[in-house]
């Protein structure tokens, strides 16, 4: 215990230490590192020049989130949440190597996120192998808290699918134009799950000798402005005899208004919808396994509105109402006090670049049992480089 607790100090020291590290680099080039694109929209800015020289400094990015939470009956909860710490760098004219590690409350140690080598052959076809975040609905942008509206992911990609889900394989992706907008594809083959790997409480004969792999893909279509929407599927077999399945199916449908991370972008503001931002999404997973077939499954809808604060500038400083409603039923074949429902309202301060504050209530509710009710404040502070 005293290792762990040791870890996570020595996580939260480095996250200061390498971003007063960044600061100083920062100040020998006027160029963005590559991390302050619009992850959302995938537009790329031009690179740094002179890679593997002392000025081509590998870019350094990770965050640090701290929360308070109120649960009403129960006592104050304060809890260094969630850190991300980075490394990644450019291999030649067309290569890129990206390393991190992270820390979890839940999980209480530090662990290998994404440690993974890209090859760019041109914008329809990129190659990625190593261990990364799996293309399913928008989990591996809503991981990462500075990219997300509200302190906690949402059910239908934390409690459906393994929070976090990272695989170990070989992942192809790209961009193909289509009618004047745009598609981008992933298709990822990786190790087969483990019998703790899920929250769908698996009953397996054995543990999978990952003989069984998963095939995870992913579609997603650009339009208007700043609008995608999405289908996923990943189907695979469980246990070593292939006898179980696994089966998750998902779709989104997102839209961001501003380029997250950007120090110098502009936020457009052409019309109200421009300050829109939004997400919804339902996921399921079909399950069979000794207990027979059942089914998990969860919807919500998310959204926000910007409002740019007088006498800051809008690109970095702004306030943005929030609002969420969702919907889990942990087994179909089930009714008890799991099967649940969620309204969260809340405040989202985006202080600076680094620094975003959210200040939200959940009233929750079992939906057979509405004299149950689990209420909560939350406080978060998150701190980005």
């Amino acid at each position: 215990m005293h290792f762990k607790k040791c870890s996570k100090v020595i996580a939260v020291g480095l996250l200061f230490s390498l971003s007063a590290l960044k600061i100083i680099s920062a100040q020998q080039t006027s160029e963005p590192p590559d991390h302050q694109k619009d992850s959302t929209t995938q537009t790329e800015l031009p690179e740094k020049p002179d890679y593997g020289l002392p000025q081509s400094f590998p870019e350094i990015h990770g965050f640090f989130h701290f929360d308070a939470h109120f649960e009403q009956g129960e006592p104050a909860n304060y809890e260094a949440e969630h850190a991300v710490l980075g490394i990644s760098s450019k291999l030649g004219a067309n290569g890129r190597l990206t390393l991190e590690v992270y820390t979890e409350e839940e999980e209480q140690n530090i662990g290998w996120l994404q440690t993974f080598g890209r090859w760019k052959f041109n914008q329809a076809l990129n190659v990625n192998f190593g261990l990364f975040l799996l293309p399913f609905g928008t989990q591996d942008h809503n991981y990462y808290c500075p990219l997300r509206l509200l302190n906690y992911r949402s059910w239908a990609l934390e409690r459906i699918i393994p929070t976090g889900w990272h695989e170990m394989g070989f992942k192809i992706d790209g961009t193909l134009p289509f009618n004047n907008n745009r598609l981008t594809y992933d298709i990822a083959l990786t190790n087969g799950v483990a019998t703790n790997t899920w929250t769908g409480h698996l009953h397996a004969e054995s543990e999978d000798n990952n003989s069984n792999k998963r095939l995870t893909s992913r579609l997603n279509y650009y339009f208007g402005r700043d609008w995608n929407t999405g289908v996923s599927y990943s189907p695979g077999k469980y246990d070593d005899k292939s006898k179980f399945n696994l089966d998750l199916f998902g779709v989104h449908l997102q839209k961001k208004s501003k380029p997250f991370f950007s120090l110098s972008g502009e936020l457009p503001m052409v019309s109200p919808l421009d300050r829109l931002e939004m997400e919804c999404g339902y996921t399921q997973t079909q399950i069979e396994d000794v207990q027979g077939h059942w089914k998990r499954q969860a919807w919500y809808l998310e959204g926000g509105f910007i409002i740019p604060v007088p006498g800051f500038h809008e690109e970095i400083h702004w306030l943005t109402p929030l609002m969420r409603y969702q919907e889990i039923d942990p087994n179909d074949e089930v009714a008890n006090n799991q099967d649940q429902r969620e309204l969260t309202l809340g405040l989202k301060f985006d202080i600076s670049e680094s620094f975003i504050f959210r200040l939200e209530h959940n009233w929750i509710t079992e939906k057979h049992d509405d004299s149950i009710r689990n209420n909560a404040w939350v406080i978060g502070v998150t701190f980005a480089f």
